[in-house]
């Protein structure tokens, strides 16, 4: 079971280590980064996706946690603990979620379904209309990239 685990956390670093590495090219990663509830939604989520969709088993729950805090940890250079905790506190009862984390989480599933052409529900549907508005005709190649500025990396220069 190691092997299988070891890759999907290499995927899941290969996935997702590039959105990351643009914020550090382009600036520093805020002090608040992995503090913040929506980048934990929005990150985790795409995280969540990956592991899912790479894992060639299904994972039981202790598994898929040590997956998620490995993949939390080669991502942050920290330790991954409060980090693994918080989201899986999160994840596990949208309840008790904070509206940022939700919002977060929704955000990345927008954008996984835009790129996989997975049709999308009325309520994503909604909070996407306006910026198709501001797009005119931007190719749909490009729409992820936008909705990627838009929802991920404009909040994260909210942080700094």
């Amino acid at each position: 079971m190691f092997n299988k685990k070891k890759i999907v956390v290499d995927h899941i670093f290969q996935a997702v280590q590039p959105i990351i590495a643009k914020i550090q090219i382009t600036s520093d990663i805020p002090s608040l980064f992995w503090k913040d509830d929506y980048i934990l939604g929005f990150v985790g989520s795409i995280m969540a996706f990956h592991l899912t969709k790479t894992s060639p088993v299904k994972l039981n729950e202790t598994d898929y946690g040590e997956v998620m805090a490995q993949s939390f940890e080669r991502l942050s250079f920290v330790n991954s603990l409060p980090i693994t905790l918080k989201y899986f506190e999160f994840f596990k009862d949208p309840q008790k979620a904070s509206d940022r984390f939700n919002e977060g989480k929704e955000n990345a599933l927008i954008i996984i379904s835009v790129i996989l052409k997975i049709p999308l529900g009325p309520d994503a549907q909604s909070r996407i209309h306006s910026i198709s508005e501001d797009l005119d005709s931007v190719d749909y190649e490009y729409y992820h990239a936008v909705l990627m500025k838009r929802f991920f990396y404009d909040e994260v220069r909210t942080l700094c």
